[in-house]
C-alpha cells in the first residue's frame, strides 16, 4: 500500500473507531491522531509547513470520504471550506448510536451463553463506533456486571457474587446450585439456517433437517422424542415473546408450523436430491391464501392450532387497554353490546394462546367464546388439584 493510501486508511480507521454522530472530531485532532508529533527540530517554519501539508492531506482525504458517503461533515461554508479546529467530522456507522442501548438490553434477555452475548454486544458496539466501548463498559460494570466485555473470567466471578452457590435460607437446607445450562449457539443456528437461502433471490429454496432439544436437571441437552429428525421446508423467521421461530412446513401436513430456533440442534441443509423443497404456494388454494404477517401475529408466542374469532369483555380502564395494545397492537375490533364497565372486543388468535393469556390478565379481561371458556375451566381444575389444601 502506498504512503497516500496508508494515510487515508489511518484516517478512516481513526474515524471508524473513535467517532460517531455524538462524538465528531476536527481536522486538527485527526491530523494529530494520524501523524503524531512533528519531528522537525529547531526550525519553526519547517515544522509549520510540514503540519500545514499534513492538514491539507487529511482534509483532502476527508472530503473524498465524505463524497463517497462514508463520513459526514456537519458544517461547511458556501465555498466548501471547513474550520480545521471544529469538531464536525464523524464516521457514518451502520448502526445508530441511539439504537445501541436498546439492542444491548434486548441481547441480555436472549437465551444464550454468556460468551455468545458478549460476542454479539462487542460486534454491536463496533458497528456504532469502538469509541463507545468505554462508555458501555462503565454501564455494564455498574448495572449488569455478569456481562463484562473484557474478561469472561471476571464476569463469571461477578455473577457468582450476585448468585451465591449455597445461599442461606432459614428453615431450609440448600443442597446445591443448578449446573450451568448447555445452551445451543443461537448465532450458529441462525447462520446454518441461512445457508438454505438462495444467493440470487434471498428466498429459502432447500429443505433443512434438525433435532429439537430440551434440558435435563443437570443442564445437559436431551433430544425430544428420542432424537426425532424434523425435515421441513423453511419459509421465514419470526420473533415473538422474545424468541426466534422458524416457520415452515413439515410434510405430509398442509399447514405451517413454528419451531424454536434456540432449541434446534444438528441443523443440516439438505441437498436438492435429498428431498424436494415445497414452496409455500403449494399449501394454498382458492379459498386459503397464506399471509406471513397475519400468521405470525395470530400464532403469538409460537402457539399452535387453528386461529379462530374470539370475543372478549375488556374492562374500560387504561390498565386493561395497555395490556390489549401491548398484546395485539391495533389488531382488535370493537363490537356492539358493551356495558358501562366492559367493552366487547373481537380478536383472532389460537384458543390455546388466548386461554393462557386470559388467565394471566383475569382482572382486566373476560372471555366470552365458549370453546376458550372450556379450556380455561379445565386449566383451573388442574390448578385446583395441584394447590388444594388439607384444611
Amino acid at each position: 500500500m502506498g504512503l497516500k493510501n496508508d494515510i487515508k486508511f489511518k484516517i478512516l480507521q481513526e474515524l471508524m473507531q473513535e467517532t460517531n454522530i455524538e462524538r465528531p472530531i476536527s481536522i486538527w485532532k485527526l491530523r494529530d491522531a494520524v501523524y503524531g508529533e512533528i519531528s522537525v527540530e529547531g526550525d519553526k517554519e519547517k515544522k509549520k509547513n510540514k503540519r500545514d501539508n499534513q492538514i491539507r492531506t487529511v482534509k483532502k482525504d476527508v472530503f473524498e470520504l465524505e463524497a463517497e458517503g462514508i463520513v459526514t461533515i456537519t458544517e461547511m461554508d458556501e465555498d466548501g471550506k471547513i474550520d480545521n479546529k471544529k469538531n464536525i467530522i464523524y464516521y457514518n456507522h451502520p448502526l445508530s448510536q441511539k439504537k445501541l442501548p436498546f439492542l444491548i438490553e434486548h441481547i441480555f434477555t436472549m437465551t444464550a451463553t454468556m460468551e455468545e452475548k458478549q460476542e454479539i454486544i462487542r460486534d454491536l458496539i463496533t458497528c456504532a463506533g469502538v469509541g463507545n466501548i468505554k462508555k458501555y463498559h462503565c454501564y455494564l460494570e455498574r448495572f449488569s456486571p455478569e456481562y463484562l466485555l473484557d474478561d469472561v473470567g471476571k464476569a463469571k466471578v461477578s455473577k457468582e457474587r450476585k448468585y451465591p452457590k449455597i445461599p442461606q435460607m432459614e428453615g431450609e437446607e440448600v443442597v446445591r446450585r443448578a449446573e450451568p445450562c448447555h445452551y445451543t449457539n443461537l448465532h450458529e443456528n441462525m447462520s446454518r439456517i441461512f445457508e438454505a437461502l438462495s444467493n440470487q433471490t434471498g428466498q429459502f429454496f432447500r429443505k433443512i433437517s434438525f433435532k429439537l432439544i430440551q434440558y435435563t436437571k443437570s443442564g445437559e441437552r436431551a433430544y425430544v422424542d428420542g432424537g426425532k429428525v424434523y425435515v421441513i421446508s423453511p419459509y421465514f423467521i419470526s420473533s415473538s415473546n422474545g424468541k426466534l421461530w422458524l416457520v415452515g412446513n413439515h410434510e405430509p401436513y398442509q399447514g405451517l408450523s413454528n419451531y424454536p430456533i434456540e432449541r434446534m440442534d444438528e441443523i443440516q441443509v439438505l441437498e436438492p436430491g435429498e428431498g424436494r423443497y415445497r414452496p409455500m404456494s403449494e399449501l394454498e388454494d382458492e379459498n386459503k391464501k397464506l399471509d406471513k404477517y397475519r400468521y405470525v401475529a395470530e400464532h403469538q408466542g409460537g402457539s399452535y392450532g387453528s386461529v379462530e374469532p374470539i370475543i372478549l369483555r375488556v374492562r374500560k380502564t387504561p390498565n386493561a387497554y395497555t395490556i390489549m395494545y401491548h398484546t395485539f397492537d391495533d389488531e382488535f375490533y370493537f363490537l356492539k353490546g358493551g356495558t358501562e364497565e366492559y367493552d366487547r372486543v373481537l380478536v383472532y388468535r389460537t384458543a390455546y394462546f388466548m386461554a393462557n393469556w386470559a388467565m394471566m390478565n383475569s382482572r382486566d379481561v373476560i372471555v366470552e367464546t365458549p370453546s376458550v371458556q372450556e379450556l380455561i375451566r379445565n386449566k383451573m381444575k388442574e390448578l385446583e388439584g395441584l394447590y388444594q389444601t388439607n384444611e
